[in-house]
Formats: C-alpha cells, structure tokens, sequence
C-alpha cells in the first residue's frame, strides 16, 4: 500500500519502548495509521475530523474498556 509512498514522516509516542506501537503520519489530507511491528503492512486512512473527533473521544474517556 505505498500509494501514499515512502515520503511520510510517521509519528509514535515518546514513551513506546517496542515495535509494537501505534504510528501516524499525514497524506493528502488523510490521517494515515500503521503498527509499527509491521510498516509494510495494512494502513488506516482517516479524514482530518474523523481523527480530531477519535483523539477527543480518547481525552474524554469515551474509549474506556472495563
């Protein structure tokens, strides 16, 4: 899936001490999310409000599993 190319600059938390960490990075407009362990593999593509909307759902605690 390197439509978006090798060009990306993707982003993991400071305190991700594996390679099985969640990374990010911006394309064309899209958010694009990939696990670390894996950088050739599946990606997640996202609008720019869907992963604004996510994060705050995340700071909210809207995304708590018991």
């Amino acid at each position: 899936m390197s439509a978006h190319g090798d060009q990306l600059e993707w982003v993991r938390a400071d305190d991700c001490e594996s390679n099985g960490c969640v990374e990010v990075a911006a394309a064309d407009g899209a958010i694009l999310i990939r696990n670390s362990r894996y950088p050739d593999g599946a990606r997640l593509s996202f609008t720019r409000q869907e992963w604004l909307e996510f994060v705050e759902g995340v700071r909210t605690g809207r995304f708590v599993v018991d």
